[in-house]
């Protein structure tokens, strides 16, 4: 933690990913607060929608941007447009432009933030100098989107109960403006590399279609699919009712719809600190099955008691309950679901957040309409019923056929070279892996020969030797066999057990779609390749990463 404050690019690159997470919810509650304060509970819905969509196009994109050969280019560009969108909204905003005039551009700023995400996950692995630095940087990087879920929302209640949105507007400006400073030096460094040889990547549409194509693949999957869409369908709805809540029901004015949603961030950092409990539980369903329930409940007492000291313990339950379900349910169809669908299918996850929350905004601005906030809670509360008691059968059986092989995945997640992979990725691994028992002086894999399987040791302890002669002694948590996988070529050592052992096998494919699925894994990989002793084969390594480097597969997007 200590060498990753000292890298100058690593803290510049934290910050302004914290900024970019801050401006983003903290834009959520201003544009609604501003459009409800001119135009009542129909401009606010419209103003949610105004959001949505257009982020909903961004997404399905934003994976080919980051992967293109500039990907810090294209922060830099998406910064740079960010802050023009913002900076005219707070001149229009303080003009008292009409609020289409002034919703659009922070519309464009809110739907350009789905193209940072990606592009940081490619762009900040290359800023480290070693793998500690690596862990440190992620670690920024939860930390910060944890904490901008309550902090955004507290920052717009205090600049619009001191100015109104203008303000706002100028504040996010300047916080954008972060990103741009960090991202200048990053750029210089990018542009003075060679482009790599252009391949050929799968369509952001076409990832889709298979995607779909996959959901009948096993049964339950599309139960778990219904369950992360629910959350969003919640997000939704609470985005336009946090307003009307503040305004109408408990008395805080429109500028209290930021406190509110600071409370569901509290219960969103307190599920993000019980989510690292889930990796290796044998039983999820539960797990996403009961925030349903949890919904239902918070929702019928904010319906029930309109009194401050209600939202204070429902919104923070609320915002638990998503955290739990949105992992507990990627866990799940990382377990469940075909290997070879997975990737499609965490692509069609990212267009069913948007829907869920057009779903949600929609209903939520319906039944308002209909019959007032009262009703509204109160139908999202059965309805949150009704699908807990639809899901219940089919998530028990995904949970009954799930082999979760809890060993395996604390074995793995003790490596240095899997412990970037998300909790999903990670099972995914141990689920492919085999166990083998080997006895001393076994020759597990011998320097020279074809190789096509990752081994992580569970019990006993092995030799590496290259050229005959003995390099390293490796023992219970730790592997052997990346680098010819990787750089596909031979063995480049030879490895003995020099005691009964116990191995877990892992074969390549599996290896390969979370190692080089995850940018920050495969950079800690070929990190830890550059520090072994490889005798001849070193040459060959490096000229055969630097011309003809391989696509990475298509693999899951990180939780």
């Amino acid at each position: 933690m200590r060498a990753a404050l000292g890298n100058a690019e690593v803290v510049r690159t934290s910050l302004a990913y914290a900024a970019s997470a801050l401006v983003e919810w903290a834009l959520w509650v201003a544009v609604v607060v501003y459009a409800y304060e001119l135009g009542g509970a129909r401009a606010a819905g419209l103003a949610t929608i105004a959001l949505v969509v257009p982020t909903a196009v961004v997404a399905a994109w934003g994976s080919a941007a980051a992967d293109g050969p500039r990907p810090v280019r294209v922060l830099l560009w998406t910064y740079v447009v960010q802050a023009c969108s913002l900076a005219s909204a707070a001149v229009l905003a303080a003009i008292d432009a009409h609020p289409v005039v002034v919703i659009a551009p922070v519309a464009l700023a809110v739907a350009l933030a789905a193209l940072l995400r990606p592009c940081y996950a490619v762009v900040i692995p290359g800023v480290v100098r070693n793998v500690g630095e690596l862990t440190a940087s992620n670690l920024f990087i939860a930390w910060g989107d944890n904490l901008c879920v309550l902090a955004g929302p507290v920052l717009a209640a205090i600049l619009l109960g001191v100015a109104g949105p203008w303000l706002m507007f100028v504040v996010a400006t300047a916080l954008t403006g972060v990103g741009i400073v960090a991202s200048i030096p990053l750029a210089r460094v990018e542009r003075a590399r060679p482009l790599p040889p252009p391949a050929a990547r799968l369509a952001p549409m076409q990832a889709l279609a298979g995607g779909l194509r996959d959901l009948g693949n096993r049964r339950g999957t599309r139960a778990v699919l219904v369950a992360l869409t629910a959350q969003f369908v919640l997000i939704g709805a609470l985005d336009f009712l946090y307003v009307i809540i503040a305004d109408d029901a408990l008395g805080l004015g429109t500028s209290g719809a930021g406190w509110l949603a600071a409370l569901f961030g509290v219960g969103a950092v307190a599920g993000g600190l019980l989510s690292v409990r889930l990796i290796g539980r044998p039983r999820l369903a539960p797990l996403t099955l009961i925030p349903l329930l949890v919904f239902a409940i918070a929702l019928a007492a904010l319906a029930s008691w309109t009194l401050l000291a209600v939202a204070i313990v429902a919104l923070p339950a609320l915002g638990l309950g998503r955290s739990l379900i949105d992992l507990s349910g990627r866990m799940l169809l990382q377990r469940s679901a075909p290997a070879g669908a997975l990737a499609s299918i965490f692509a069609v996850i990212e267009m069913l957040s948007a829907l869920g929350l057009i779903i949600g905004s929609l209903l939520a601005q319906v039944l308002v309409a209909v019959d007032g906030t009262g009703t509204a809670l109160v139908v999202l509360a059965v309805a949150f019923s009704l699908v807990a008691g639809a899901l219940w059968r089919p998530l028990r059986y995904v949970d009954d056929s799930a082999d979760v092989p809890v060993v395996a995945i604390r074995l793995l997640h003790g490596i240095p070279l899997f412990t970037p992979l998300s909790p999903p990725s990670l099972e995914g691994v141990a689920r492919s892996a085999v166990e083998q028992e080997v006895a001393s002086g076994t020759v597990l894999i011998r320097e020279g020969e074809l190789g096509d399987t990752y081994f992580a040791i569970v019990d006993g302890a092995v030799e590496v030797q290259v050229a005959g002669r003995t390099v390293r002694r490796l023992q219970r948590g730790e592997g052997f066999g990346e680098v010819a996988l990787l750089a596909d070529v031979p063995r480049t050592a030879t490895v003995i057990s020099v005691e009964p052992t116990t191995l877990l096998a892992v074969d390549r494919a599996p290896f390969m779609v979370a190692v080089t699925g995850s940018d920050t894994s495969e950079r800690v990989a070929w990190a830890m390749i550059n520090g072994l002793e490889l005798g001849s084969y070193r040459a060959r390594i490096e000229e055969r990463r630097s011309t003809e480097r391989p696509e990475p597969p298509v693999a899951p997007p990180p939780t």
